[in-house]
């Protein structure tokens, strides 16, 4: 695969950089949560870590390898899904890889929380990446 560098945009306390970590890739984090970037700085090698919204990426001109958003892009509203993926995009090292998990309707806690806007249709297709 090649990945070398990893952004990983809300990296919470740092539990999925450790697996990039493990396997010598250099990791960077961006991270809301001063709470959440204190755990990680008390867990992980001291790893490059903005402290911000993803909304207001990007936070460097570098380009990664691999950007790996867990438990993210359904918290955004649509707006702010799109800005995200064309954010992590526009930082994607050419035969890089993006990898966004998303919860299923089928997970019981699937609608608990406040609607911030429409679900996304089915299958997703990345138009205007560019």
């Amino acid at each position: 695969m090649g990945v070398k560098d990893v952004l990983i945009p809300g990296l919470g306390y740092g539990r999925n950089a450790t697996v990039f970590l493990d396997h010598s890739m250099s990791v960077t984090g961006i991270e809301i949560s001063d709470t959440a970037i204190v755990l990680a700085r008390s867990q992980l090698v001291q790893i490059p870590i903005y402290r911000g919204s993803v909304a207001g990426m990007p936070y460097d001109s570098r380009q990664y390898d691999g950007v790996f958003c867990y438990g993210l892009i359904y918290l955004l509203d649509t707006d702010g899904r799109a800005k995200l993926i064309q954010d992590c995009y526009r930082q994607l090292a050419p035969g890089g890889h993006m990898i966004f998990t998303v919860i299923s309707k089928k997970a019981p806690m699937y609608g608990q929380g406040a609607r911030l806007g429409e679900p996304p249709r089915v299958p997703w297709r990345l138009v205007g990446l560019s």
